[in-house]
C-alpha cells in the first residue's frame, strides 16, 4: 500500500469521506435488507423471491464498485489489497 491505513484515516479529504460514508449507508442498507430476508425466512420457512435476492446483488455490486475503486487507487500496482482477509475455502 502506498500509505499506511492510520496516515490515510487522518488524511481524509472530502471526497473521500463522501466514498466511505455512501459505502458505509449503503452497506447498512444491505445489512437490513439480508435481516429482513433471514428473519422472514425463520418465521415462515419461505425463501426469499429472486426479486429480493437481486436486489441485494445489485446493491452490494455498487458498494463493492465504490470501495474497490477508492482502495485500488491507493494500491501500489500488483498488490493484493485482501491478504489475511480471505478466508480458506
Amino acid at each position: 500500500m502506498k500509505t499506511a491505513i492510520p496516515d490515510i484515516l487522518g488524511n481524509l479529504g472530502e471526497s473521500e469521506y463522501t466514498v466511505l460514508s455512501s459505502a458505509y449507508c449503503k452497506l447498512q442498507e444491505l445489512r437490513e435488507h439480508l435481516a429482513r430476508m433471514h428473519d422472514g425466512y425463520l418465521l415462515d420457512g419461505t425463501p426469499p423471491t429472486f426479486d429480493r435476492v437481486e436486489a441485494a446483488r445489485i446493491l452490494m455490486e455498487e458498494v463493492f464498485g465504490e470501495v474497490e475503486a477508492y482502495v485500488l487507487a491507493l494500491a501500489e500496482p500488483g498488490d493484493d489489497v485482501c491478504v489475511g482477509y480471505r478466508k480458506a475455502a
